[in-house]
């Protein structure tokens, strides 16, 4: 699996290389970027035109048909065969509708017709999602590393921040080892002009600071996400592409200062897991809040 990871970010820094042409590129393929294809090249894919035209009704029903996403891009396969936007499309498609193994193997396989297939960052963010959901959060997290620096490319603060916020989670979770991806992440994530998602960015880089021992920049924050609603608020704004146990150790520091015994049993749960990757910190937590608990009785 190490080897896999490996060898994953190493072909997805290489297509991170060039953020210049990821900037000007579209969901068109290449192949469909002419448009006026010369007699040459009608001669040599009469069926071009057709296949451009399934490509471009797929990705535009992507968000309100990905059934319908999903028979196109079957058939400009079959209208074009060995390319990769069929099977990019197809990725998406599959991702949309939740079938994420599916989508997996549809991006690697777009991926070994075009080392270059993922450049896009929507498609790359769903192949990063397939893979965590496929259980292979180690490649998940390289999808993701590879993904973050052109983070300008996906519209909308929002889009933007929740690509940050799944970054920075599976990297948390995948343990100490990772733990310091999520910091960089988290405070780029901070400017983004996002309002209702600052309580849960504050919170997590405040668990992220107070597990490496910054107990006082991590209060601060806390402060500040206290100010900002609290729990309810850090609750309010969640993602589930990437569903961690970190969201309860999130959860269950920022209740602390509203509701003990709640984030008691929150760390509890945290706890429950066979394997907690921060295991010594959240039982630390959890026996000052027990002793707190049992001071007030």
């Amino acid at each position: 699996m190490a080897t896999a990871a490996l060898s994953l970010v190493l072909l997805l820094q290489a297509i991170s290389a060039d953020l210049t042409g990821v900037a000007q590129a579209s969901v068109r393929p290449r192949e469909c970027a002419i448009s006026r294809p010369t007699v040459w090249e009608r001669a040599r894919e009469p069926r071009l035109r057709a296949y451009c035209d399934a490509l471009a009704r797929g990705f535009g029903k992507l968000s309100t048909a990905p059934e319908e996403a999903k028979a196109e891009a079957e058939l400009a396969a079959e209208l074009s065969k060995g390319r990769a936007a069929p099977y990019v499309l197809l990725g998406r498609a599959e991702s949309a509708m939740g079938t994420h193994e599916a989508a997996r193997l549809a991006f690697e396989k777009a991926r070994e017709l075009d080392d270059r297939a993922l450049d896009e960052p929507h498609a790359l963010h769903a192949y990063a999602m397939a893979l965590f959901r496929s259980g292979r959060a180690e490649e998940a997290l390289a999808a993701y590393r590879a993904l973050v620096p052109r983070i300008e490319l996906l519209a909308g603060a929002d889009r933007r921040v929740r690509v940050l916020l799944e970054a920075a989670e599976l990297a948390m979770a995948l343990g100490p080892e990772h733990a310091d991806l999520a910091l960089p992440w988290l405070r780029r994530a901070r400017r983004e002009p996002l309002r209702e998602a600052q309580p849960r960015v504050l919170a997590m880089l405040a668990l992220a600071l107070d597990r490496r021992g910054d107990a006082e920049q991590a209060s601060v924050l806390l402060e500040e996400v206290r100010r900002l609603g609290g729990a309810r608020a850090v609750g309010a704004f969640s993602s589930r592409a990437v569903d961690t146990r970190e969201a309860l150790a999130v959860q269950a520091l920022v209740e602390e200062a509203e509701n003990r015994r709640k984030a008691a049993e929150l760390w509890e749960r945290y706890l429950a897991a066979k394997t907690a990757p921060h295991e010594e910190h959240a039982r630390g937590r959890l026996e000052r809040l027990t002793g707190k608990l049992r001071a007030a009785r």
